[in-house]
């Protein structure tokens, strides 16, 4: 039990890159999809990011999202 709640911390430990990275492991890997479309939670207002970082996570963001469009055809 205590190794799941470790392992539970982990994943909420995760940055949003870092979730979407796992998520791209998951399918690429062992065929997981996930069940909700992506979410951008980049817009959230972190005060720690500057308005340039935001700005350059959603053009990353908007470019994978172009990337997965195009791979479903």
């Amino acid at each position: 039990m205590n190794d799941l709640k470790s392992f539970a911390h982990g994943i909420v430990s995760l940055s949003a890159y870092e979730v979407q990275k796992l998520v791209e492991i998951m399918n690429e890997e062992y065929g997981i999809e996930a069940a909700a479309e992506n979410v951008n939670i980049l817009n959230s207002r972190d005060p720690s990011m500057s308005r340039q970082e935001r700005r350059k996570r959603e053009r990353e963001a908007k470019k994978r999202e172009v990337k997965e469009r195009q791979k479903r055809g």
